[in-house]
């Protein structure tokens, strides 16, 4: 007798089949095996397969005794990865096991991509994106310097003695030892892109190779004659420039911290300003000079923006305008000089900053804290503006032999007869 879904008992528990309504095997017409079992309360149908295919009755026979054996399996491993209880349990499994399969080919596809296919097909994209300034530049070195050395590499491939190569072939090319680092780090720029994106696992060789020592240290300040051919032509050429400049002259701030000047840390009463997020990421103080007091109170009526110096659209800054270098460039103030520390630029403010509390004869620490260096090694590179200072303690023992009389003095062949 049929069943309310069509299926016929095939004289075995939880086995039924299904006739087909044309086909033979035989002199029978075929049939399917449907597996119908009830299992933790639960009545689940699992098709096999025709006879004409290869399924046979005792193929049945066999589920029905793997599902039931998995169900009590299950249940007492719940803290395990259920087994199989139907056929459609089954089919999920293969289903997982297939896409695992290609997860795992794609992935070591992946891994062994080489650095010109991960540059070209994922870097170069999502850096064009999101309009990355130093692009045009990075572009140009890959393709001239790294790129024959490293392109048909994969990243597993990439050992320090190929970034050693490319350190040492921008030297051979005539580049500076600042370019040839500059190679290093996009190497390693790249690289750690790539395990972002799970393209590699292994961590970049640029460990394993010194990059070449550089004197970075920006040496050129303002002398007054200077500061008074500069400011003016500031104020004619943009308001904005003058102030930014004159705030960097009179607190030692960078750029970074004069653009991201907001209201909220400017106190005019009191005559001081915060300077947030720091190079060293402490908020440092600032104290104004009257001519900064004056500024700035002139500037709290020009604008609404929570910005000192606000962008066009009222928000903060993100790039340094060319009015600077172009003032500085009509006035002659670089005339001839090509060594980038000597030559002017709008840090040169901060550092004017510094020399002239030193040259005044400000303690060091002192100038360390207005400056927010991280240590008072970075500001004793001002130290030799203020040379008297090492006269004035030399005079000291000069000082000491006109005030020390000569009974005050003690032979050290006294003190070792005493001994």
């Amino acid at each position: 007798m049929a069943s309310r879904d069509g299926l016929k008992p095939a004289g075995q528990p939880g086995v039924f089949y299904k006739e087909h309504e044309t086909r033979k095997h035989g002199v029978r017409f075929d049939r399917q095996w449907v597996i119908r079992q009830t299992l933790g309360g639960k009545t689940r149908l699992s098709v096999l397969g025709w006879i004409g295919e290869g399924v046979l009755l005792g193929d049945a026979i066999n589920k029905v005794a793997e599902y039931k054996a998995n169900h009590k399996w299950n249940k007492l491993n719940s803290d395990k990865p259920p087994k199989p209880v139907c056929k459609a349990d089954e089919d999920e499994a293969k289903r997982l096991a297939a896409e695992e399969v290609l997860r795992q080919k794609a992935l070591k596809k992946e891994l062994n991509l080489t650095f010109s296919e991960y540059f070209e097909e994922h870097y170069l994209p999502y850096h064009e994106g999101e309009m990355k300034k130093s692009l045009l530049r990075e572009r140009g070195i890959y393709t001239n310097h790294l790129k024959p050395v490293i392109g048909h590499f994969t990243f597993a491939e990439i050992t320090h003695f190929h970034l050693e190569k490319i350190k040492s072939e921008a030297i051979k090319n005539g580049l500076s030892k600042r370019s040839a680092n500059y190679h290093l780090d996009l190497v390693r720029q790249v690289w750690n892109r790539a395990i972002i994106d799970e393209k590699t696992d292994k961590t970049p060789p640029n460990r394993k190779v010194k990059k070449y020592k550089l004197n970075n240290k920006r040496e050129r300040f303002l002398t007054q004659a200077e500061e008074d051919l500069l400011l003016p032509a500031l104020m004619a050429a943009s308001l904005r420039e003058h102030d930014m400049v004159l705030l960097s002259l009179d607190t030692g701030a960078r750029w970074s911290e004069v653009a991201g000047l907001r209201w909220e840390n400017v106190q005019l009463d009191d005559e001081m300003l915060r300077f947030p997020d720091t190079k060293p990421g402490n908020t440092r103080p600032g104290y104004m000079t009257s001519r900064v007091k004056e500024m700035l109170f002139r500037r709290k009526h020009l604008s609404e923006s929570m910005y000192v110096f606000p962008s066009r659209d009222g928000g903060v800054l993100k790039y340094q305008s060319n009015t600077f270098a172009r003032v500085v460039e009509r006035l002659k103030l670089n005339g001839g000089v090509t060594d980038k520390r000597l030559r002017l630029s709008f840090h040169s403010c901060r550092h004017t900053f510094a020399s002239r509390l030193v040259s005044a004869g400000v303690d060091l620490y002192v100038v360390k804290e207005l400056m927010g260096h991280s240590s008072i090694a970075v500001t004793e590179r001002y130290a030799h503006l203020k040379p008297e200072r090492k006269r004035a303690a030399v005079d000291v023992l000069e000082l000491q032999k006109t005030t020390e009389s000569p009974a005050d003095i003690v032979s050290i062949n006294h003190w070792n007869q005493g001994a």
